[in-house]
């Protein structure tokens, strides 16, 4: 009688046995492998957009906060009101005008909060014109609102003295609020 297998084929059959399910092995745990780097690969892109979106809105807040340093330096603070108003009586005297603030009060206003200063203005009509124009291109955010002008001064030198009554409207700037918002 003939063997039907040989100690060799059966040997040989015995390795590729072993060599397949160590190849099937090394497949299962390198697929295993790849699919958590492609995992980790994932999360790191996303921290990465976090990252990036988080230095574009550190960006966007500094560019914000020189903005609003720009926007708060027109606007008049409430501890600055008396060298403000100072200013105002004498931003008339290089042109020949004197000034003198009449009355100041805080306006009601529901998008900003304003101050209305009155102020009465004196001299030639160059010179109180130059003066409500001086003070209506003040630096501060300041607007005029009503504009009296009266001649019946007396002529100083020859020229006839004016009176003018303005009235201007100037941004105050936001007091900050120690009470939290409500959602």
């Amino acid at each position: 009688m003939k063997k039907l297998f040989s100690p060799h084929l059966l040997f040989s059959l015995g390795i590729l046995i072993i060599a397949g399910a160590l190849l099937a092995g090394q497949i299962y745990f390198l697929t295993s492998i790849t699919d958590s780097m492609t995992v980790t690969q994932k999360a790191m892109s996303e921290k990465r957009a976090e990252i990036a979106k988080a230095a574009a809105l550190k960006n966007a807040t500094q560019a914000l906060g020189t903005s609003e340093e720009v926007i708060s330096s027109h606007l008049l603070q409430k501890e600055n009101i008396v060298p403000f108003l100072t200013s105002f009586e004498t931003a008339g005297n290089p042109v020949g005008a004197t000034g003198h603030v009449v009355s100041v009060s805080e306006e009601k206003s529901a998008t900003h909060p304003k101050v209305s200063v009155s102020i009465l203005i004196n001299g030639s009509f160059d010179a109180v014109m130059r003066t409500v124009g001086i003070l209506e291109n003040s630096p501060y955010d300041s607007e005029l609102t009503g504009l009296t002008l009266d001649s019946g001064g007396p002529i100083v030198k020859g020229v006839q003295q004016w009176s003018g009554a303005a009235v201007f409207s100037v941004g105050l700037e936001r007091q900050a609020t120690t009470t939290a918002k409500k959602p």
